[in-house]
């Protein structure tokens, strides 16, 4: 599709993120701008934005955290974690261009940076009704794990191992 560009997230892209964000999310309170921004400065190099058309499309927020452990939606990150897992916290598409394979393009980049940068495996909180979309992607519950309220009633918690992708056993 012609007029995609993805990148990494710069200061001016904040505000469509944040209007993304605010829009994306019904079930959960949306995250505050700091919180959302530390994300990223802690691993600016694993965060993506979509632009399409010279607008923002789409963003995909991922760290490296210490596999089984989530991070804060609340309280902005402040460590940097030398960790071999890549925690994939946000990924949101503007609603305008929903079902155009966008969320797909920002998952692929977000494995090129794995893979790029050695993270041998993935995590995630799926929210309730996005649990068997990140199933099917080739991610396992790990349902030991407590997920902090604020991720909404029925999230879970999921890893999958960076090498299933490569191999091409996930989509």
């Amino acid at each position: 599709m012609d007029n995609i560009k993805v990148d990494l997230i710069c200061d001016r892209d904040w505000p469509e993120i944040m209007e993304i964000q605010n829009s994306s999310y019904d079930t959960i309170e949306p995250e505050k701008m700091e919180v959302l921004e530390s994300k990223n400065k802690v691993s600016e190099k694993t965060c993506f934005v979509l632009k399409y058309k010279n607008e923002v499309g789409g963003y995909f927020l991922s760290l490296p955290y210490p596999e089984f452990k989530i991070p804060s939606m609340i309280r902005p990150e402040t460590k940097v974690y030398k960790s071999s897992n890549l925690h994939l916290h946000d990924i949101a598409v503007n609603k305008k261009f929903r079902n155009m394979g966008f969320s797909q393009i920002l998952f692929n980049e977000t494995l090129k940076a794995a893979e790029k940068y050695r993270y041998q495996s993935l995590s995630l909180v799926a929210l309730k009704h996005a649990v068997s979309f990140w199933f099917k992607k080739g991610f396992v519950p790990c349902t030991d794990i407590d997920v902090p309220d604020y991720y909404g009633d029925g999230a879970v918690y999921m890893t999958a191992d960076v090498s299933g992708f490569r191999r091409g056993y996930f989509k």
